[in-house]
């Protein structure tokens, strides 16, 4: 049983749910298990907080194999993040796990550090928002956070519309089984899905539609592109899981643009983005940036600028960067000195722009000032979990 276990992923049992957490835990089809997001997909924040202390309890217990009680914790939260939600989430790490010390930092913050920069607007280019954050001798200024739902999960929509316009349907690996024949082909058997929820289906399709994106969307167009420029552009195929090839085009071009251009969305057949969060018309990232960063004081706009930090699992397509400092600098307002200087930069290697928020928390924890920064279990005890918001403002 433990072998399996190991294997198809172990569960721990929060109130009355059993909870699988990561990619073991959700990769294999179980009787009525719902696959269910821990982040609000319009607000971007925590909406199952049993769901987090799920992902604590295999945190400590499955995975590292420590005892809470010995480990002070440092927490990166989204930019976005309520007074409220800090508290349930300071209030639970001292409650049930006790552990010795908290400190809660901004994702933005964190990844300002793992660029080597106090000041900076950090484009958070993620899965299912865009979040830019404007980040002062390393404080967050929350007045001036501006998010959009331009980010992987739309594209991995439009991926997904592109591919049943062309009268393929997704399946995803667990859905059937192959049968080899003599000549060294195969036919494909459907698989018995009694039981399988929906929601698991799509996660796993969705994962498929991912991966289609990474390997024929993951380029972004130089300069902007207009629906009549995609005509002639050269096709490339993708086999999907079940051996059906389909072929994208003009679309493999205009997918990635979608960023840049949301007007685009009309060459994609059967593809119909949403609006924004404040439920208007969507705007291009290079757009949000500038918003975000008209929302700080004038007489920091020049650094903002200058120190464009772009991370996110997004962000890993080719292209991206330069092409939004060349966005930008056409967005910059022109100053009596000449236009604004723009810069943006970006970690060299793909991981470190994933993971730029933990890259960024190592360092913090590793500086010397850092130790008295920390809010200790005995200070919980006195002055309640409020107290987070002096220590980690």
């Amino acid at each position: 049983m433990e072998a399996a276990g190991s294997r198809q992923g172990r569960s721990v049992r929060v109130g009355n749910r059993e909870l699988f957490v990561g990619n073991a835990g959700v990769n294999y089809p179980r009787q009525g298990m719902e696959v269910a997001p821990l982040f609000d997909p319009v607000t971007g924040l925590y909406s199952d907080l049993q769901g987090l202390e799920g992902v604590y309890d295999s945190l400590f217990h499955l995975n590292l194999d420590v005892d809470p009680k010995e480990r002070p914790l440092l927490v990166c939260e989204p930019s976005c993040n309520t007074d409220e939600i800090r508290e349930k989430v300071v209030a639970l790490l001292f409650e049930k796990y006790e552990v010795p010390a908290v400190f809660i930092a901004k994702d933005a913050v964190l990844s300002t550090f793992a660029s080597a920069r106090s000041t900076a607007t950090v484009v958070d280019c993620g899965h299912g928002q865009t979040t830019v954050s404007s980040v002062l001798d390393g404080f967050l200024l929350r007045g001036s956070v501006v998010r959009t739902p331009l980010a992987g999960s739309l594209l991995s929509d439009a991926v997904g519309a592109a591919v049943a316009a062309k009268g393929a349907a997704v399946k995803s690996r667990f859905e059937f089984k192959r049968i080899h024949d003599p000549t060294g082909g195969f036919t494909v058997q459907d698989l018995d899905l009694d039981g399988v929820t929906e929601s698991f289906k799509a996660f796993q399709r969705r994962a498929v539609l991912s991966d289609i994106k990474e390997a024929v969307c993951g380029r972004v167009s130089d300069t902007p592109l207009r629906a009549e420029d995609l005509g002639g552009m050269p096709g490339l195929s993708y086999e999907l899981p079940d051996g059906q090839e389909v072929e994208l085009h003009g679309e493999r071009s205009a997918i990635p643009e979608l960023l840049f251009n949301p007007d685009i969305a009309a060459a994609i057949p059967g593809f119909s983005p949403p609006k924004a969060f404040s439920g208007e018309p969507l705007a291009a990232v290079p757009h949000s940036v500038k918003g975000a960063i008209q929302k700080v004081d004038v007489d920091h706009q020049k650094d903002m600028y200058a120190n464009v930090v772009l991370v996110g699992g997004t962000s890993v397509m080719q292209g991206m960067r330069d092409r939004l400092e060349i966005a930008l600098s056409e967005l910059a307002p022109i100053t009596t000195h000449g236009g604004m200087r723009v810069r943006v930069a970006v970690p060299t290697a793909g991981v470190e722009r994933r993971f730029s928020t933990w890259i960024g928390g190592s360092i913090l924890s590793s500086l010397g000032t850092f130790q008295q920064m920390w809010m200790s279990r005995q200070e919980y005890q006195e002055h309640g979990a409020a107290l987070i918001h002096k220590r980690a403002p």
